[in-house]
Parts: C-alpha cells; structure tokens; sequence
C-alpha cells in the first residue's frame, strides 16, 4: 500500500507543507502522486483565497505537493479524548459548516470529512485538509453531478454529526431533519466495513473458516 510522507519545506523564505510518494514505487508515484496529487492541487486551486483552506504551490517532480503549513492546526480531537473545558467552543463548527458552504459554493466537495482532515487553529478557526477524495462541479457531466451532490450531502451531513457529538442540541429541528437523515451512501459504505471488512477481512476469520473446512475434508479422506 502506498504511503505519503509529509514534511516541512522552505521556499523562498517560506515554509511550506511537502506531501510526497517519492520513496514509493514507481506505480504508487504515478498513480498517488501524478495522478492523485495533481486532482488535490486543481482542487485546491479552485479554492485559492478560500479562508480555511491552504493554498496549493503546485507539483514538484511529479509526486509532491506544496501547500500552506497551518502553524499551530491541530487535527480535530474525539468528544471522549477531551476534557469538557478543552471542547471547541460552538463557534468553531458554525465556523465550520460556513466554510464547508463557501468550498461548496466555490464547486468542491471534500468527500472525506472525518476528524483527521479538519485542523484546529488556537484562534478556533477550522482548516480543511487531504482534497485526495475532492470531486470538482462540471455542469455538463451528469456522473460528475450526481457524485457531487452525493459528497455534497456527506460533507453536511458529517460535520454536522461532528458538531451534534459535542452539542447534540445545537441543530434545530429543521437542520436536524434535513442534515442527520443517513445518506444510503454512508449507510452502505458503513455496513461495508462493519460487515465485510473488519469481520471477513480484517479479522480474516474467513482464512480461519477455510483452514477449518480442509482440514475437517482431510480427515474425511
């Protein structure tokens, strides 16, 4: 599996985030780097100006990406790893679903809004990060409007149940039926995982089944 290592950089008297597979194979370099890095950078470069967001610097070598470093962006911490007076205060989500709106107004949808790609400034601002997954509005391509809607509802619909487990009365009614309804989406990528990765993959239980059955048809023969 190929892995990104991350580093800091400084360029022209700048320090920048350097995201790279260049000590990957030449297939995870073409396929995570090329091809990967350079759908994050367009991303990235259709939110240029975009508070929350760091801007992208372009591809280097092929395989790296430069972007802003968030001085002081910690990565958002789990509700049950923090004391009640280390929460993010409510304006910090507000912050949030505001700027997810814009990036969605700007024709990105991140599609990967999970704890680990929203950093927290000491300022409480929210940053966005990893547009790996991003899906960018292209008017005239149904299947990209119909993915972009479908990443659009699962950006909401996750940063909202990021906020509802610190707050879980915060949303009002209306925004509580509108956003919270699971996509089937989300649903079904769920019972993926729960289902048939962890119990069948992970777990390998179904090696252990497999070994089970021909040892049990050997001592038959």
């Amino acid at each position: 599996m190929a892995n990104a290592d991350v580093y800091l950089v400084e360029v022209d008297g700048t320090v920048l985030l350097a995201k790279t597979y260049a000590d990957n194979p030449f297939w995870a370099r073409w396929l995570f780097g090329f091809v990967g890095l350079s759908r994050e950078h367009r991303a990235l470069a259709c939110l240029n100006g975009l508070v929350g967001v760091p801007r992208s610097y372009g591809i280097a070598n092929g395989d790296t990406l430069l972007t802003d470093y968030i001085a002081g962006g910690q990565t958002l911490v789990a509700r049950r790893e923090l004391a009640p007076e280390d929460y993010p205060p409510l304006l910090f989500f507000e912050r949030l679903r505001a700027l997810i709106a814009n990036m969605h107004r700007c024709g990105v949808a991140h599609g990967d809004m999970r704890r680990t790609n929203i950093l927290r400034t000491p300022d409480e601002q929210p940053f966005l990060i990893d547009f790996t997954t991003a899906v960018r509005w292209r008017r005239f391509n149904p299947l990209n409007r119909v993915l972009f809607h479908a990443l659009r509802r699962s950006d909401l619909f996750a940063a909202a149940k990021l906020q509802t487990s610190f707050y879980p009365d915060s949303l009002s009614p209306a925004e509580a039926q509108s956003i919270l309804v699971n996509p089937w989406y989300l649903a079904l990528g769920r019972f993926l995982r729960n289902r048939v990765y962890r119990k069948w993959i992970k777990q390998r239980r179904w090696r252990k089944r497999f070994a089970a059955w021909r040892s049990a048809a050997k001592q038959k023969d």
